[in-house]
């Protein structure tokens, strides 16, 4: 997928591995998105939100791999929307990285993806990169067969002395919007993890990937999937649009967390007791050996992982089980 390449602005592609390490749950949570993109008079915008670490990142991750095509929506069910393909593009904001919160290198990073994700868009990127100065794109596109255009290549795409917003509405909205006024009918959604991270791009909100996404007009045809921490200044911002918002965090969804939880240290449990059953197996075969074998190293390893992880889940169980208790 082309959130994935290299060659297309940012590569998240082992952030989002490292997120979705042992991803395991979460249904609920897709089944909601789901619904939403399911309805083709739905808000323009899902606002994921919720508390640090309540899995807001791990969940945007896990939609962009199913979206490459290389994990499957949910086991019991059958999710029809969210499957490869049903993203065109995709950001994540982090404080950590001076880049992956630049207005500049969203707007580029985002028409790149779109570009290789949307053959017309591309063409339109292509036919405004030569009428505009300050933006070059190195763009590849094959003759058109049957109506469909073959082959596109995105090989660069650079910006000179223009603005975040004035890159974000000539490189991505206008070309969006020129396909969209030629006939363009399918749906472009678009994913874009952690808001409250991007505010540290700059004091002033104006300046920022927040302020782009809010001034996002209609025309351009896109639906937007958003994460962000609970956070006023954000939703400030999006006051005067509508927009379908699942908090994470709410006490309504308490049980539901429960679960996933539940369901994550099960999977642990299964996952590190198969490792000392090989294990034991192993110790076993070397004390029927005839020949004196050292001890595998992993199985110390093991024994002291599973023990710290047991005693770390039963913790957090408690901790849910005290705050459930002080809600009623």
């Amino acid at each position: 997928m082309p959130f994935l390449n290299p060659k297309l602005g940012i590569d998240f592609s082992d952030y989002i591995a490292d997120r979705t390490l042992n991803f395991t749950g979460r249904e609920w949570v897709f089944e909601v998105i789901q619904n939403w993109l399911a309805d083709p008079k739905g808000d323009r915008f899902f606002l994921l939100t919720g508390e640090p670490g309540s899995g807001k990142t791990a969940i945007a991750a896990r939609l962009a791999q199913f979206a490459q095509g290389t994990e499957n929506c949910c086991e019991t069910k059958d999710y029809p929307e969210i499957d490869a393909g049903f993203l065109h593009a995709v950001f994540f904001c982090s404080a950590r990285e001076s880049t992956w919160t630049s207005p500049l290198e969203f707007s580029r990073t985002l028409a790149m993806q779109l570009a290789q994700s949307i053959p017309e868009f591309a063409l339109a990127l292509k036919d405004i990169g030569e009428k505009t100065v300050n933006i070059n794109a190195s763009i590849t596109v094959g003759s058109a067969e049957s109506s469909t255009i073959q082959a596109v290549v995105v090989q660069n795409l650079s910006i000179q002395d223009l603005s975040g917003q004035d890159a974000f509405d000539q490189i991505v909205v206008n070309p969006l919007r020129q396909i969209r006024g030629e006939g363009f009918s399918q749906p472009v959604t678009i994913l874009v993890d952690s808001l409250d991270e991007a505010l540290t791009h700059d004091k002033d909100i104006q300046n920022t990937i927040v302020n782009l996404l809010s001034k996002l007009s209609k025309d351009a045809g896109v639906r937007l999937i958003l994460t962000s921490r609970n956070e006023g200044k954000i939703k400030d911002k999006f006051i005067d649009i509508a927009y379908e918002e699942l908090f994470l965090s709410s006490p309504e969804n308490l049980e539901r967390n429960e679960q996933d939880i539940q369901q994550y240290i099960d999977e642990q449990f299964r996952r590190e007791e198969k490792l000392l059953n090989s294990l034991q197996i192993e110790s076993l075969d070397q004390k029927t050996s005839t020949t004196k074998q050292p001890e595998n190293p992993e199985w110390g390893k093991a024994r002291s992982l599973l023990t710290s992880f047991k005693l770390a889940t039963t913790l957090l169980l408690i901790t849910f089980v005290d705050r459930k208790i002080q809600k009623r």
